[in-house]
């Protein structure tokens, strides 16, 4: 998912081309010109096309979910032709297609077979550039920069004479997009230009579920009612359905950060004075343990002991910081930003300047509670000395 986390889309689309059966999916060629018209499709019109998207398991992140069916009139004799499904995106998985009830077996090409030129395909069966978010109709996506994920599946069908119905199943991921917000803005581009290549194309109605709440955008633009986006289009209305949803920072999860940062930097502090409390009883501790060894003993145990515990306090300092990180992200779940952490830089600055100091202040801590000890133990033993001496005589 950045990615994944990152938590990421797809979007796959019917396409296009080909050829009756036993000859090549393009021809002898399958770079440079696509063979001009797509063989075998001339004479099939696909009269409607239902899709449904379902982005309300990005709520939990988790793959959002597609059906397209697409309602075909081939004009024709029968025939059996290789079609081919265009995904915007990576992470397709649990693909199903259909012709009327009969499950049709599917593969997915290598980078080398797809259609289009020699290093991609065409630029208007890619994500475009400029994908739509929240706050911005137009936004640099990141989908655009990462156009070899794409993924191609193909199958072959044995279409009949005058209606029958082609629909499709599949679960893909979404990219995450970072718009200068806390929560991430999704994106799910869905390639419709494919459809251009069959005889005609009628109508298209789309309808996308929206997880509670969440704030969403798309275009070409759809109709809102209340977590459902309805569109009806007499043709193809662009290249790419491209959609962008966002988990809102309302008033209840603003409220509930505010309380885990300031719990969390409570906890941070308490490590920071807590640290240097305890190396200084520890060397005070340790140094009433060795004073009843030898004094030589004792000095050389005193060195290695004053350095051990400010390691461990720039440890447990390094450990805070990341508790402090897991808690913010557990607030909003898997829905941060992808540069989200750069909020926090800061805390990792400080974080590294505190280590840098717990350093050396441990050890002075530490050796001198250490040195306080045997110096007081030293004074105790020689004033028992000479009270001994002095009852002696």
């Amino acid at each position: 998912m950045r990615t994944p986390t990152s938590v990421g889309c797809a979007s796959i689309v019917l396409a296009l081309l080909l050829t009756a059966p036993g000859r090549a999916n393009i021809g002898p060629k399958w770079w440079g010109d696509r063979a001009a018209e797509p063989l075998g499709l001339k004479d099939v019109a696909i009269t409607r096309e239902t899709l449904t998207i379902d982005l309300r398991p990005l709520a939990d992140v988790q793959p959002l979910k597609v059906e397209a069916i697409y309602h075909l009139n081939n004009a024709g004799p029968a025939r059996t032709i290789e079609l081919f499904f265009l995904t915007g995106v990576s992470g397709v998985r649990d693909f199903m297609v259909r012709l009327d009830d009969r499950l049709l077996e599917s593969r997915e090409l290598p980078r080398k077979k797809w259609p289009g030129t020699e290093d991609e395909l065409p630029l208007n069966w890619q994500p475009p550039a400029d994908m739509p978010g929240i706050d911005s109709d137009n936004s640099r996506s990141h989908i655009y920069r990462r156009p070899g994920e794409q993924v191609v599946l193909a199958f072959f069908v044995e279409l009949p004479p005058g209606r029958s119905v082609l629909s499709a199943h599949y679960s893909a991921k979404a990219y995450g997009e970072d718009e200068d917000y806390p929560t991430v803005t999704w994106q799910f581009p869905y390639i419709l230009a494919p459809a251009r290549e069959w005889g005609s194309f009628g109508e298209l109605d789309v309808t996308v579920y929206l997880p509670e709440a969440w704030q969403a955008n798309s275009n070409p633009a759809l109709e809102r009612e209340g977590g459902v986006l309805h569109g009806h289009f007499a043709t193809l209305p662009a290249d790419c359905l491209a959609l962008a949803v966002r988990q809102p920072m309302g008033p209840e999860l603003q409220q509930k950060m505010q309380q885990t940062v300031w719990a969390y930097v409570g906890l941070y502090a308490f490590m920071v004075i807590s640290g240097s409390v305890l190396c200084w009883w520890a060397g005070r501790l340790l140094g009433w343990i060795l004073a009843r060894m030898t004094s030589s003993c004792s000095s050389l145990w005193g060195v290695p002991s004053a350095l051990l515990m400010p390691v461990g306090w720039a440890a447990a300092l390094l450990e805070s910081r990341q508790l402090v990180w897991e808690g913010i992200l557990g607030v909003l779940a898997g829905q941060e930003a992808p540069y989200f952490h750069e909020r926090f830089f800061l805390l990792g600055l400080g974080t590294l300047w505190l280590i840098v100091l717990a350093l050396p202040l441990g050890f002075v801590l530490t050796s001198g509670g250490f040195r306080l000890s045997l110096q007081r133990s030293q004074r105790r033993k020689t004033a028992r000395t000479i009270d001994k001496a002095a009852a002696s005589v």
